[in-house]
């Protein structure tokens, strides 16, 4: 009869080249669920979509837009059927988005396969930066995202800007043109008028005040717009 001792050691080396066995075969397994995970996203496969995509794609505070190959409405988030309406599934996104330009940009991209952007102004006077790419990222692809970012407040703040700096340039150019007219009039006299110096420089003094006061209020508009605007606490009476 064997001693049991003896047949201790090749189980334990059985046993142990076992388990190894099954932990490699576990790694294995692990490594084919992964890459089938990454082929099915590779492929569009929505059906193994992380939990937090659809969270995000609904509550993104922009509009999104998911369409097909011939440009009709997939899928829409909740900002979208805000701003737009509620759309179903299968309809041109000219229904939705009232713009030309957004459907050839869906075109651009699903024929192209390439990313692209551009600005988009509706009828009411919205401004958005379109962007639009492909989905999935292969070639050819089934379709395109678009997603819109409201840049309204944006193009206006900038027309307004231009238009402020086109107004100044010309109050400013008044004012010296006055002060230039005014100078070359003293430096012409021949000090015998003492009187008509004395008018000129007046409204000098008054062209130049007034010419302060307009570089004054825009370094306040500056400082305002910069959120540099210093506090003054000042004194009322009650009542």
């Amino acid at each position: 009869m064997i001693p049991w001792w003896f047949v201790l050691p090749p189980v334990a080396v059985v046993l142990l080249l076992l388990i190894l066995l099954w932990q490699s075969r576990q790694r294995e397994r692990r490594w084919q669920q992964i890459a089938h995970r990454h082929r099915q996203q590779a492929n569009g496969d929505s059906t193994d979509l992380l939990p937090w995509l659809p969270a995000m794609f609904e509550h993104l505070p922009a509009p999104l837009f998911v369409l097909d190959q011939q440009g009709l409405v997939v899928a829409t988030n909740a900002q979208a059927a805000h701003m737009f309406g509620p759309s179903r599934a299968g309809e041109p996104l000219i229904f939705r988005l009232r713009h030309h330009a957004a459907v050839e940009l869906v075109e651009h991209v699903v024929r192209d396969g390439q990313p692209a952007m551009h600005l988009l102004t509706l009828e009411e006077g919205t401004v958005f930066h379109a962007y639009a790419w492909p989905w999935p990222l292969t070639k050819p692809p089934q379709g395109a995202i678009l997603f819109l970012n409201d840049v309204t407040e944006l193009v206006h703040a900038v027309r307004a800007r231009r238009e402020l700096a086109a107004n100044l340039s010309h109050e400013l150019r008044t004012p010296l043109a006055s002060l230039h007219l005014l100078a070359e009039t003293i430096v012409q006299d021949d000090g015998e008028d003492s009187h008509l110096v004395r008018h000129l420089a007046r409204r000098i003094l008054n062209e130049v005040q007034a010419t302060v006061a307009l570089v004054e209020d825009m370094m306040a508009l500056s400082m305002i717009d910069s959120g540099r605007v210093p506090l003054r606490l000042e004194r009322l009476p009650p009542g």
